[in-house]
């Protein structure tokens, strides 16, 4: 006798690699005089199970948020409560999204720093493949880029390059 039983269903899920912060796979540093044109190699592997064309992006942001500074404590055992913080003027507060303001009108003046070779690259199983990243610090200071590389088929992932401009 055969069972009276509904069939079975097969489930099939397509997982995507999407996370929310950024780990790039290398942190890349370099620095290069203002107005001084600098080639970096960024060394791409293919981390997915299977050949992929990805997509490259350039993103003036570091890959992961900037941690905060943390205040060197000196003291040893029990920490004490953090005290609250005091309310802020509202002059300070003008103040302090004025220069924000200012800091990013300035940054507006100038290109990116960063440029790329190309838009598109396709990288066989387990491949290593050259992107060629341009610097040229427009302004003195520290500058950061992500190399966003996205696959349609398997997800995104990243390296990250922090750049300083010296006079």
């Amino acid at each position: 006798e055969g069972s009276s039983g509904a069939p079975a269903a097969t489930l099939v899920f397509d997982l995507v690699s999407l996370p929310r912060v950024r780990a790039p796979l290398a942190r890349i540093q370099t620095s290069a005089k203002r107005y001084e044109l600098k080639t970096i190699e960024v060394k791409v592997i293919n981390p997915f199970p299977s050949d992929t064309e990805l997509t490259v992006q350039l993103l003036p942001e570091p890959a992961e948020p900037l941690p905060e500074p943390r205040p060197p404590s000196n003291q040893k055992g029990r920490r004490q409560p953090k005290p609250k913080p005091k309310p802020k003027s509202s002059k300070e507060q003008a103040a302090k999204e004025k220069a924000a303001q200012e800091e990013a009108a300035m940054f507006k003046q100038f290109p990116d720093p960063f440029g790329c070779d190309r838009a598109r690259m396709k990288l066989k199983f387990g491949q290593t493949d050259v992107l060629k990243v341009t610097y040229m610090p427009w302004t003195e200071g520290t500058t950061h880029c992500t190399v966003l590389l996205t696959s349609a088929q398997h997800g995104q992932f990243c390296y990250e390059i922090t750049g300083e401009a010296t006079p």
